[in-house]
């Protein structure tokens, strides 16, 4: 045999052994790809149920933070309808300010104090942001429902932009006749 010739002969076994095996890279490639597939399937199914978990805790924390903030609004109402009661006939005498520096201390949340007339134009307030519309939509709640107290729905004040829920107690003259109300504002 010839040198060449066996050089060729050679090269060809050597040739179709490479491609039959393929190269060491990618064996070692897909060595690899094999080792690390299921690290990497086991990796990501973990990091997915934290992340559900993670999401279940927030959930379950904002719930619970909820829950309080509504407790601690609604005690702030209850007290407010308290309040109103307390101080109902000095407000029917137009004391506005004095009966607001006096709630004040014992309801910090107590955003305003306001009289109106039988007709809900606005006779005295503290801090002059409580609205006729406001007074009129009481009239009709308390001769809708029969109730001395009624609650507004939550509303923005125009002057702060503090989020506000209203109590009006209803004020009645000498004959018992609907004479007004006494509003209380206080920020949720």
């Amino acid at each position: 045999m010839h040198f060449p010739t066996a050089l060729r002969d050679l090269s060809s076994k050597l040739k179709t052994r490479v491609t039959l095996w393929g190269s060491l890279r990618a064996r070692l490639l897909f060595t690899l790809a094999g080792a690390l597939t299921p690290i990497l399937l086991f990796a990501s199914l973990q990091a997915y149920f934290a992340a559900e978990q993670s999401r279940a805790d927030r959930r379950t924390d904002l719930l619970r933070i909820s829950d309080g903030t509504v407790d601690d609004v609604e005690q702030s109402l209850q007290k407010a309808e308290t309040v109103a009661t307390l101080f109902k006939s000095e407000l029917a005498a137009g004391r506005c300010t004095d009966i607001y520096d006096r709630a004040k201390t014992v309801l910090p949340a107590l955003a305003n104090v306001a009289q109106s007339d039988a007709s809900g134009a606005v006779i005295c307030e503290v801090v002059g942001d409580t609205s006729p519309a406001l007074t009129r939509d009481f009239k009709l709640m308390v001769e809708k429902n029969d109730q001395d107290i009624v609650r507004s729905v939550a509303h923005q004040l125009q002057a702060t932009g503090a989020w506000v829920t209203a109590i009006a107690h209803r004020l009645e003259d000498s004959e018992g006749g609907f004479n007004g109300f006494a509003i209380f504002t206080v920020g949720i």
